[in-house]
């Protein structure tokens, strides 16, 4: 049984569901599709970090190349990526804000980019320009699925009423106990996926490219 949630009613929702993850909001299930569309494997929220000043739970952690994503709807502050940095630092793997929530039209993506951080300090990193090599090196038929993951439908706004008593059950306990409790969730898929991790795709490729490149420099900050 499902019940249907009125699209002003949206940004009332904690809990949204991808692939068996407890996700926090709309916009992480967005780039979720879209990284399953083009064969980028992920964990969610595997790890809880401790760095200055307390704790960091990135959003996602890529099962091939070990770089944290974290999703912000809008452009994260110097605070969010002074943490960042101290996530960097303290691993020496990357971090990459996934910021705005992706649209795409016939041209491309938009309303989004990738911010991560260079020898230089943080840099922009379109998904226009980044669909464009994808598509060349892809072919029309992984573009169109890509394309099409990120494509708002009316299950986005249907769900089944287990989704709403988890929203219930969560919301009984403070920010740290759900967050407990959705990493217990979690664990065991991030697992089954790790077992059943896949030859790296073409995107995966380009990512390994990307970070050949531009590779972890513990003495850049913010």
């Amino acid at each position: 049984m499902t019940c249907r949630i009125a699209r002003r009613e949206r940004g009332r929702r904690t809990v949204f569901m991808h692939g068996g993850y407890v996700m926090r909001s709309h916009t992480e299930t967005v780039w979720a599709r879209l990284m399953d569309a083009v064969g980028i494997q992920y964990e969610y929220e595997p790890d809880l970090l401790h760095v200055k000043g307390g704790m960091y739970l990135p959003d996602f952690k890529l099962l091939v190349s070990g770089v944290y994503l974290e999703v912000k709807g809008d452009y994260p502050t110097d605070e969010e990526r002074r943490k960042a940095s101290d996530v960097i630092d303290l691993t020496g793997r990357h971090v990459i804000f996934l910021v705005g929530k992706p649209e795409c039209d016939r041209q491309g993506f938009f309303n989004c980019l990738l911010l991560m951080r260079g020898q230089r300090g943080w840099f922009d990193l379109p998904l226009y320009d980044l669909g464009r090599l994808f598509r060349e090196a892809a072919g029309e038929g992984a573009w169109a699925r890509a394309r099409s993951s990120v494509h708002p439908g009316d299950l986005d706004w249907v769900r089944p009423i287990s989704h709403g008593l988890t929203e219930v059950l969560l919301s009984m306990g403070d920010r740290s106990d759900r967050e407990f409790a959705t990493r217990e969730m979690h664990r065991p898929i991030n697992q089954q996926k790790l077992a059943s991790k896949q030859p790296p795709s073409l995107a995966e490729r380009g990512i390994a490219w990307g970070m050949d490149r531009y590779p972890v420099n513990r003495s850049v900050h913010a």
